[in-house]
């Protein structure tokens, strides 16, 4: 068997709250993207995307500050878009790992403290495959310290027998009436074997040789319009004055879409409209001086929707170009007599990553910090 390797996109704490990121435990919706959508900068940072092999094994390390103990769970999932209608696989403990095992339930680790909470190893299914070949992994942690969560009410993965429960990890504590607390890390994955990659190109022809006819005169053809320039996909903007962004790397990667320029990191840029001759006429008089045209008004400030919602990224960038306040990042603040759109009212969240696996050797770790221990 192999180990896979595995990268975090984000990993959090969450109790049950909404939030378009809450899959992931993040606030926001990219979060929840796949390679899709992250896949442009493990190329423009030079990492290579982690894989996976059907019939392999995923090695997870943790660390924790607080063990509250629990239950564990490996899943994966083929959707590039991820929510809690998604199709998520549990993954079974590999062969040999039978730290915390229970034996009705193959792809769940119960722990009280160490054991398969700081290690485990999973098994990848030999039929396992993505028509992508892109894959995204969830790691998931129900903590056990205030109540256990036998009927499943929390992040959806399975129910289990608290007598079964009790007999493997000795935990005497109540069954959960309401989601408890749980700890969520995202990674995303490579699938070996899977996926329709570029296949070859065609072998050309060789044409033997033939005699040349003899040429007969024909009419010469009518001239034909030159054809229009092949449209280029570059980045929807610049983000190369900021020290996380390559944009070398960025130009490079959006032209390098030959089939798709895929949204939202690239565009397809406006192509010049195509010039036909047209008949000689008299010179035009000279035209008269145009008004200048009136300075923007009103203040370019971010959007802050979608992918552009850091104030601290965008705000400064927006000034910066202030001249033309380019969109979808920027837009212009009218007159202070402007009514202001209305604001979301805060909600409860945790003010913190309370898990994140880290890439180390061949292993996924993983860390966590429980609040109520910070």
């Amino acid at each position: 068997s192999s180990s896979s390797r595995a990268r975090t996109i984000n990993s959090g704490a969450t109790t049950g709250e909404a939030g378009p990121g809450r899959s992931c435990g993040a606030t926001d919706a990219q979060y929840n993207e796949g390679l899709r959508t992250w896949g442009p900068w493990f190329q423009a940072g030079g990492v290579p995307v982690p894989s996976i092999v059907p019939g392999g094994e995923i090695a997870q390390r943790a660390e924790y500050t607080a063990p509250h103990g629990g239950q564990t769970w490996m899943q994966l999932s083929c959707s590039d878009t991820l929510d809690e209608s998604t199709n998520w696989i549990l993954l079974e403990r590999a062969p040999g790992d039978t730290v915390g095992a229970m034996p009705s339930k193959p792809a769940m680790c119960a722990w009280i403290s160490g054991g398969c909470g700081t290690t485990a190893r999973w098994k990848v299914a030999a039929s396992f495959s993505c028509p992508s070949g892109r894959a995204v992994g969830r790691w998931v942690w129900k903590i056990s310290n205030t109540c256990v969560d036998a009927d499943n009410l929390g992040i959806k993965t399975e129910t289990f027998s608290m007598d079964e429960w009790r007999g493997a990890t000795g935990n005497s504590g109540p069954k959960c009436t309401e989601s408890p607390e749980h700890f969520v890390s995202c990674f995303v994955f490579r699938v070996e074997g899977s996926g329709s990659g570029p296949g070859p190109a065609p072998p050309v022809p060789t044409l033997a040789p033939t005699r040349a006819p003899t040429p007969a005169l024909t009419p010469a053809p009518a001239p034909m319009p030159p054809a229009g320039p092949t449209p280029t996909c570059m980045p929807v903007g610049d983000c190369g004055a900021h020290g996380w962004c390559d944009q070398d790397a960025y130009i490079k990667y959006c032209k390098g879409m030959t089939d798709a320029c895929l949204a939202p990191f690239c565009k397809v840029a406006p192509s010049p409209a195509t010039l036909r001759p047209s008949p000689t006429a008299p010179a035009p008089a000279p035209p008269a001086s145009p008004a200048p045209a009136p300075s923007p008004q009103g203040t370019c400030v971010p959007t802050n929707e979608g992918y552009y919602n850091d104030p601290a990224v965008y705000g400064p960038w927006c000034k910066a170009a202030a001249a033309s306040c380019p969109a979808p990042m920027c837009t212009r603040l009218g007159s202070l007599l402007q009514s202001q759109a209305p604001t979301a009212a805060p909600t409860k969240r945790h003010g913190f990553l309370g898990a994140a696996l880290i890439q180390k050797g061949t292993a996924v770790a993983a860390a966590a910090w429980p609040e109520e221990e910070l």
